[in-house]
C-alpha cells in the first residue's frame, strides 16, 4: 500500500470495491486485506460502508477460523471484534 495513497478517497474507494468483491465470492483472506487496507487508507475520514464491510469480513473469516476447528486463533479474533464494537453507543 502506496504512502502516498493516503487519504485519497478514490484509493479508498478502489481497495473497499476490491475487499467487497473478494468477500462476495468468498475470498474471505483477500477481503479482509482489502478492506484492512482500505480503512488505513482512509483513516479518520473512513465511511461507514467501509467499517460495516470490514467487520463482515472479520466475522466471516472468524466462522472459517471455528469451523476448522481453530478456536485458539478464532477467540482473540472474536475479542478484538467485540472490543470494537464496544466502542459504538
Amino acid at each position: 500500500m502506496a504512502a502516498h495513497l493516503a487519504g485519497d478517497p478514490g484509493a479508498v474507494a478502489s481497495v473497499a470495491r476490491a475487499g467487497r468483491a473478494a468477500l462476495r465470492v468468498g475470498a474471505v483472506r483477500a477481503a479482509r486485506q482489502h478492506l484492512a487496507d482500505g480503512m488505513r487508507l482512509a483513516g479518520e475520514a473512513a465511511p461507514v460502508e467501509l467499517l460495516f464491510a470490514l467487520l463482515l469480513a472479520a466475522m466471516a473469516w472468524i466462522e472459517c477460523l471455528c469451523r476448522l476447528g481453530r478456536l485458539d486463533e478464532a477467540m482473540p479474533a472474536v475479542e478484538r471484534l467485540i472490543d470494537l464494537v464496544e466502542l459504538f453507543p
